[in-house]
């Protein structure tokens, strides 16, 4: 599936702007904020000026399930550091990574290691975290 990062080099404002533009949906650029959180990792607020319009958003991002792990999202945060659990660090790894994590069967849990190039120390600790 297409994201965003094939069509533009890099990830900025304008970029996220056109992407969306060209899958239909329109946003006024006074109610568009972006923040980059860390690697891969942006922080955008959108309005949207009808429910439909929100709901229609929902159900397209629902088609990317594949979240980016933590070791390459936040590269010097890791589990149980001091931000590990405040903010935006807590908001991705704890209320929606893990999550994703947890829905992998064994098999795919391997696949997503490999091609995400886990850490030793992320390893041990998901086969920690699976086994509790």
């Amino acid at each position: 599936m297409e994201d965003i990062t094939t069509i533009h080099n890099e990830i900025a404002k304008e970029g996220i702007l056109s992407y969306f533009s060209s899958k239909g949906f329109s946003f006024s650029k006074r109610k568009f904020k972006i923040q980059e959180i860390g690697t891969s990792l942006i922080y955008v607020e959108l309005a949207f000026k009808t429910e439909r319009e929100l709901e229609r958003f929902r159900q397209f991002v629902s088609n990317y399930k594949e979240l980016i792990p933590p070791w390459v999202v936040l590269p010097h945060s890791f589990q149980g550091a001091p931000r590990w659990n405040q903010g935006y660090e807590e908001d991705y790894c704890v209320g929606h990574w893990i999550p994703f994590w947890k829905s992998l069967n064994q098999h795919q849990k391997e696949v997503y290691q490999t091609k995400y190039d886990c850490p030793k120390v992320w390893q041990e600790w998901l086969l920690l975290r699976d086994k509790t």
